[in-house]
């Protein structure tokens, strides 16, 4: 495995990926059919009238899926500028072809310039990965509980093979753990709910 990437050079890996690949969705991953897959799961679990934040947006190809499907208020954020630029002209072009409502803006995983309790779902679908260690990840996760309703659902999706490989980035087997452990001291409780495949969701009492 090659050496971890540093946050800079994260930073610059999605810059590029962004400036080559524009609105495809291969920007973020180059399977189709997986991401296609991580859709209409991702749908199954999202409600008309819910409000989304979807963070690690990317150019938007999942984001505006989200509000194609469901009458539901979508934000969606991430860390590179120029995926913020791309998933904006993606909206332009949808105008009018929306059942709900989407934004986009710059946003840190770590640090999200949200209120607390804002949100009936959270949607990371491949975000996590990109967090240096542990420390990162778990405060990741942290920031999404927040920002989550009581009651409300985080829908997770993560790539652990070939794509972490390559960026040297590797989620610890602790995560889903330590997040469970983080949403008991915060909530008290919790639901969990781990179904075949990439996805997992966690729901806060």
């Amino acid at each position: 495995m090659p050496a971890k990437l540093d946050l800079e050079q994260i930073r610059d890996f999605w810059t590029r990926q962004a400036r080559e690949h524009g609105e495809s969705p291969s920007v973020s991953w180059s399977d189709r059919m997986i991401i296609e897959m991580e859709i209409r799961e991702i749908l199954n679990r999202l409600s008309d009238g819910d409000r989304i934040l979807d963070v690690g947006c990317a150019t938007g190809f999942s984001t505006v899926q989200f509000a194609a499907q469901r009458k539901a208020q979508v934000r969606g954020v991430d860390y590179i500028p120029e995926m913020i630029e791309q998933a904006r002209q993606r909206l332009s072009d949808l105008q009018g072809r929306l059942q709900g409502t989407v934004d986009f803006s710059q946003g840190d995983v770590t640090a999200l310039a949200e209120p607390g309790e804002t949100y009936d779902k959270v949607v990371a679908i491949r975000v996590i990965i990109n967090l240096c260690d542990w420390t990162q990840q778990l405060q990741g996760l942290q920031e999404c509980s927040r920002v989550l309703k009581r009651g409300g659902i985080f829908l997770l999706s993560e790539a652990l093979g070939r794509l972490g490989d390559q960026m040297g980035i590797e989620i610890r087997p602790e995560t889903h753990a330590g997040f469970e452990q983080q949403l008991a001291r915060q909530r008290s409780a919790m639901n969990f709910s781990a179904p075949a495949g990439c996805l997992r969701w966690y729901k806060t009492p």
